[in-house]
């Protein structure tokens, strides 16, 4: 996978919450961070996802001149919201494997690298969130019912494991809205709601918790 597709699979999954700030890095920078990394610093300066962010390069340059990273060799190029880093080696290891992320509130040392690139890693990781208990969370809610909307009914109830009944869903839709689903992940929802391609009812997510 190719950054720009790796980019273009977390807008979709992500939409508006995946902030990216663009442009180009000095290059008497770039030759200071790993070689994997810089095609990704000469085309943006940062970038926020919903489960961590990647550092400007002055940011990573700063934080990896520091202990464990400087005599580790490893560059610090981003981390989670919680305690987690991202590291890249500075030179890949035998097997081609150069990526990991360190947490530092629970391990003493730093493993050995487990990606071969930055696009394995950021997948992994936003995989991982999206079947997490720190996912963004959300209501569901469905309305505008007609008789032209039975499939796509029973369609959606069964894509959100609704436990409402048939009866109820189209009795309280018809009139109003439904609540659905009182807790669901809400970029795993947003997906399903594309996929479904509804075109006579309307479902709304809540959120319920942010990132």
């Amino acid at each position: 996978m190719s950054l720009s597709e790796c980019i273009a699979v977390l807008d979709e999954l992500y939409g508006n919450d995946i902030k990216k700030k663009e442009g180009h890095s000095d290059d008497d920078k770039l030759i200071l961070v790993p070689e994997k990394l810089r095609e990704f610093y000469s085309q943006y300066i940062s970038m926020k996802m919903p489960f961590g962010k990647i550092l400007s390069i002055e940011e990573g340059i700063d934080l990896s001149n520091k202990e464990p990273f400087r005599s580790e060799g490893w560059f610090c190029f981003g981390q989670d919201d919680y305690f987690s880093f991202w590291l890249c080696k500075l030179s890949p290891d035998d097997e081609g494997l150069s990526f990991t992320s360190w947490d530092h509130d629970m391990e003493e040392e730093i493993d050995a690298p487990a990606f071969e690139s930055l696009e394995e890693m950021l997948m992994f990781i936003s995989d991982d969130y999206m079947n997490s208990e720190l996912a963004a969370m959300c209501k569901v809610s469905v309305s505008g019912y007609c008789k032209e909307a039975m499939k796509e009914m029973v369609e959606v109830r069964k894509a959100f494991h609704s436990t409402v009944s048939m009866l109820e869903l189209k009795e309280k839709a018809s009139k109003g809205s439904c609540l659905l689903k009182d807790k669901f992940h809400y970029y795993q929802a947003k997906k399903i709601i594309k996929d479904l391609d509804l075109k006579y009812i309307k479902v709304t997510l809540k959120k319920t918790r942010e990132w």
